[in-house]
């Protein structure tokens, strides 16, 4: 009876892991599609980063109405006014990220409940979303100075900061656990 439940158990998490993969596929295309057809705002905002090695976030903050993107702002809003289904591939954009944090959310927490947080499975969908993530961290939102991610929900997000930490703190380890072939003083 145990094998069965587990059998059953790891079917539902690959089902669910199935369900993030598919839904990170799809937010890559329709974040694809955006910029594409809003190659003229991507072509100004990548330019505005690529200057002066201004950060993502940093531009992202400065595109409010006095700030120091301020301009670029306006050429967002431009777009989504006039450029031909930028406000429509937008939309699609934010839906389909919604779905990933929501079908995120539900692995994590249908894994946590099977303890299975740590199945190579789940972690797999996991980082693929947090990727994925992290590149909607890299679009301004709707709302001025506020990145895309803050506009999608706390659920990718959450799971981005998540894998971020753990990234962080796994350089750290294993920068701490490196031996120091350092002449040493006196020798």
């Amino acid at each position: 009876m145990a094998d069965r439940r587990e059998q059953s158990d790891a079917r539902h998490l690959e089902g669910r892991a199935r369900k993030v993969r598919d839904a990170s596929r799809a937010v890559e295309e329709d974040l694809g599609a955006l910029r594409k057809v809003g190659r003229d705002f991507f072509e100004a905002f990548d330019e505005a980063t690529a200057k002066e090695g201004a950060s993502v976030e940093k531009v992202i903050a400065g595109m409010t109405e006095n700030g120091a993107y301020g301009d670029l702002r306006k050429q967002y809003h431009t777009a989504l006014d006039q450029t031909p289904g930028f406000a429509d591939a937008w939309e699609k954009l934010r839906k389909s990220a919604g779905r990933l944090g929501k079908e995120a959310e539900l692995l994590a927490s249908d894994a946590s409940v099977r303890g299975a947080s740590g199945d190579a499975s789940v972690k797999a969908a996991e980082e693929e979303a947090a990727k994925v993530g992290h590149k909607l961290e890299k679009l301004p939102g709707h709302e001025p100075g506020k990145d895309f991610i803050k506009e999608v929900g706390a659920a990718l997000e959450r799971l981005v900061n998540r894998f971020r930490d753990f990234f962080t703190e796994d350089r750290k380890r294993t920068r701490d656990r490196t031996p120091d072939n350092s002449p040493s003083p006196g020798a």
